[in-house]
């Protein structure tokens, strides 16, 4: 979690964050295989509830210590599915 002091800050350089709703909206960064800043990450300001969304998914498919191959391709889905519905390329 952020503390209140860094959110100011990230809120302060990217005024897009003062749209969210509290408690209704959310930021959803995908940072699956750009970890090593190989590419961008990508972000979202999403309804809460695709963020229940992923948990769930995440839930229901992990397998092992690593989650397995099953997971990672329904997460990959789920931000695919984000993107287009997003209308960026």
């Amino acid at each position: 979690m952020l503390s209140l002091d860094t959110w100011a800050d990230i809120a302060e350089m990217n005024p897009i964050l003062s749209a969210m709703e509290a408690d209704v909206t959310a930021l959803l960064v995908n940072r699956v295989g750009h970890a090593r800043g190989s590419s961008p990450a990508e972000y979202y300001l999403v309804p809460i509830d695709e963020c229940y969304k992923l948990v769930g998914l995440i839930r229901t498919h992990w397998r092992g210590l690593s989650g397995g191959p099953a997971v990672w391709g329904e997460i990959a889905g789920f931000f695919a599915a984000l993107k287009d519905r997003s209308g960026h390329a």
